[in-house]
């Protein structure tokens, strides 16, 4: 997918990530929120919210966690029907995007607004 695909898909919306078998974030489904103003929140397996930003590049999204990883940059593509996130450097799977509901689903934004 390119940026602007990406744009409309993430933009001011919730995606919720299945991670591979072999994740080191562990095992489950993880919501990410991106928001319209480039901040960013996911609920980790293990229950805790990490914040930071995130922004487009020409054919990833990049995020930045204000507790770690930084320049973290994931490209998606479509594989029979579901959307493949990948790390954008090695191509290794990350998740599949399962659904996206528009807005603040999970109310991740509240962790994102105390910063």
């Amino acid at each position: 997918m390119n940026a602007d695909q990406i744009d409309g898909l993430l933009r001011g919306a919730t995606a919720y990530h299945k991670l591979v078998d072999n994740s080191p974030l562990g095992q489950g489904e993880v919501p990410f929120f991106f928001g319209e103003d480039g901040q960013a929140a996911a609920r980790m397996p293990d229950a805790r919210v990490r914040t930071g930003t995130w922004h487009l590049e020409e054919k990833a999204y990049c995020l930045n966690w204000d507790d770690g990883l930084q320049n973290s940059r994931t490209v998606l593509t479509k594989v029979d029907g579901t959307i493949v996130a990948s790390n954008a450097d090695t191509g290794v799977a990350r998740s599949t995007i399962v659904r996206v509901v528009p807005g603040d689903a999970e109310g991740l934004a509240t962790s994102v607004a105390s910063l």
